[in-house]
């Protein structure tokens, strides 16, 4: 299993925890893929428009995210929306 087929995997295990997840951008090189020079979270940061709001247990959606960016960092909602 590849690191990005292992990321996707561990997305849905979460999901099927009832945790809503949401991605996050990633380290490359040092840098934040966001492309900022100086990200003030590099990595660690919501790639979606909303953010944790975005956050679901949808295999759909997880699966088109981790689709687009297969690198993504997995967020994890914690408390209300």
């Amino acid at each position: 299993m590849t690191h990005k087929e292992n990321l996707l995997n561990c997305a849905f295990a979460y999901a099927d925890k009832g945790w809503p997840i949401f991605p996050l951008h990633t380290l490359r090189n040092g840098k934040c893929s966001c492309g900022k020079p100086k990200c003030g979270s590099p990595g660690k940061h919501p790639r979606t428009k909303k953010g944790f709001k975005d956050a679901t247990t949808d295999k759909l959606k997880i699966r088109e995210w981790w689709t687009k960016w297969p690198d993504a960092n997995i967020g994890i909602r914690t408390g209300k929306e």
